[in-house]
């Protein structure tokens, strides 16, 4: 793993314990850490430049590397060899069986065969993601090893535990379990590359797919939660006082706790211009990133009117806990394969990069769908 990574990991502990101190009310030891976060991040700036003028120093005098290759970069060059059908040298064998997927072991799938990203490029499409908005981040990511299954949940209730020392015999109705069934679906996109660009072996392929493949993924991703969110029956408001009455009264107080609020640029925009009796504005920055705001201490995430739409000029509000609500299904592997023929006009071949999950509801109670429409 690169250093980097490691480095962004510690940074967001870093933030997830000022948000925790902000929660708490502790806003003075909560901003003390300000400083600290901000050289954090400026650490992992440096470093992620001093990485990239690695790789572009290797790409630009390879014969000079060939020989003190580190196992990153090996695994990188088996990987382009391996999906150009080029024969291996034996250093490159070495790494083949543990750094790379094989043929047709695509979710075990032949026709839909292709090879599994190595981990460090794999990482490398973590690292796209930030700055996207992706609603899988709010979600609970359970990994799958198979296409299709069920896993057991608790149903919410209020009931209490048993009490074993009176020797009661346990009721059905005292053990109450739920199934979700998942179905992981494919979802693939097809980048044409010019066959020049392939010639170099040392060809940064995440480079090639990696920005426009991640962005259409968050995109695929959004678009099922949000149908998903928008299965729940929408409860009419005229007012912000409707998300706070969701917040205190709908949503069980645990619940509320830990919830998030999801809208629209139009739903934020409504917010953003709130000014309070006192003058203050409705809204608060989040201390960990001034980019985001919040209401009562939940953090506002806001998509495009595109991927999220007003209903009939009413605002859609989604105000609960995504990790209680939404189980993303994930088999957390992306394969790639490569067609010649495909894009023999063009002169260019067809990289194919492939990803699956599925997403299911869990406890609705955990969600309130609101549709404001500004009195």
């Amino acid at each position: 793993m690169r250093k980097s990574v490691e480095m962004k990991k510690q940074l967001d502990a870093l933030k997830n314990e000022i948000k925790t101190l902000q929660a708490a009310g502790k806003v003075n030891e909560a901003h003390g850490k300000l400083d600290e976060l901000n050289t954090m991040k400026n650490a992992v700036t440096v470093q992620e430049a001093i990485e990239q003028e690695e790789i572009e120093n290797f790409a630009g005098n390879p014969v000079e590397h060939a020989v003190t290759v580190d196992n990153s970069v090996m695994k990188n060059r088996v990987f382009n060899k391996q999906i150009l059908n080029m024969p291996l040298t034996e250093d490159e064998k070495k790494y083949a069986s543990n750094a790379v997927g094989t043929p047709g072991q695509a979710g075990g799938i032949k026709s839909k065969g292709g090879y599994l990203l190595p981990e460090e490029q794999f990482d490398r499409l973590i690292e796209y993601r930030r700055g996207l908005i992706a609603l899988k981040d709010l979600c609970e990511v359970i990994p799958v090893t198979r296409r299709s299954g069920s896993i057991p949940t608790t149903v919410e209730d209020n009931s209490e535990l048993i009490n074993f020392d009176e020797l009661n015999d346990i009721n059905k109705k005292d053990i109450n379990f739920a199934q979700i069934s998942f179905n992981v679906g494919t979802y693939g996109e097809i980048i044409p590359v010019a066959n020049e660009l392939l010639e170099d072996i040392d060809i940064d392929l995440i480079s090639v797919i990696g920005r426009r493949f991640v962005r259409k993924g968050v995109n695929t991703e959004n678009s099922k939660i949000i149908a998903l969110l928008q299965t729940l029956t929408p409860e009419a408001g005229d007012s912000y006082t409707n998300i706070k009455t969701a917040l205190n009264v709908s949503l069980d107080p645990a619940i509320s706790a830990t919830a998030d609020i999801i809208t629209n640029q139009n739903g934020f925009d409504y917010l953003d211009q709130v000014k309070l009796d006192n003058g203050l504005p409705l809204l608060q920055p989040v201390l960990t990133d001034p980019t985001k705001k919040q209401l009562s201490g939940r953090i506002i995430h806001v998509l495009t009117n595109e991927q999220l739409s007003d209903v009939g000029g009413a605002h859609p509000f989604f105000v609960g806990d995504m990790t209680e609500f939404c189980k993303f299904f994930d088999r957390k592997q992306v394969t790639v394969d490569l067609s010649t023929d495909a894009g023999f006009s063009m002169n260019a071949a067809m990289l194919r990069a492939i990803e699956r999950f599925d997403v299911q509801k869990a406890d609705v109670k955990a969600m309130v769908y609101l549709e404001i429409t500004p009195a």
